[in-house]
């Protein structure tokens, strides 16, 4: 066999969904998943009782060689994510100052103003760092904000209301939880208040 004929994987298709299961079934059925199989194997194993024919040991190295690259490169893909994640955190843009304290009619520091509407409270302005996500192939971009979606509902909700603010990124850090306090907390005086 060539090369070539090895480089076909099905995994690697941009939906990847319909191949998880036959994985998902071979656990269910207590069938040990070797670490070469791709998802035919997967079937041809549960149709087989758990074991799979006529593969050369030629593919199996071939497939495991593939998959030592792959984590060796994701190695290094998550060590630059981990460095431009301690920047950003750094940053008080992106990362605001811990020790701040709520005052009262305030989200995050913001005054409340008057109420806006669709355009005014959305239009780009909930999460706009959106555009400039972070990218593993160049290590360039902001780490976050494509992953926010939480704290963008909260702003969307805050800015209605006339509070001037921005989603903050999931950095895995207490701000996304304060901005969501903040919120409640202002929900509930003004529903005391129009009581």
């Amino acid at each position: 066999m060539t090369e070539e004929e090895f480089k076909y994987d099905p995994e690697q298709e941009e939906n990847t969904k319909k191949y998880r299961l036959p994985f998902a079934l071979c656990k269910a059925n207590g069938i040990v998943i070797q670490d070469w199989w791709r998802p035919r194997d997967a079937w041809e194993a549960l149709k087989r009782g758990g074991h799979v024919d006529d593969v050369s040991e030629e593919y199996k190295e071939y497939y495991r060689k593939i998959k030592q690259q792959e984590a060796a490169e994701n190695r290094i893909k998550n060590k630059a994510r981990r460095k431009a994640k301690e920047a950003q955190l750094k940053d008080p843009q992106h990362n605001p100052d811990i020790n701040y304290k709520h005052l009262s009619n305030h989200i995050a520091g913001a005054e409340r103003g008057a109420p806006m509407n669709f355009e005014q409270a959305d239009s780009g302005k909930v999460n706009p760092f959106i555009k400039q996500t972070y990218n593993p192939f160049t290590g360039k971009g902001l780490i976050g904000y494509k992953t926010n979606c939480q704290t963008c509902v909260a702003v969307y909700v805050a800015r209605r209301k006339g509070y001037d603010v921005r989603a903050l990124p999931n950095l895995d850090n207490k701000n996304i939880y304060r901005l969501e306090q903040c919120l409640r907390m202002s929900t509930k005086m003004a529903s005391t208040l129009s009581n």
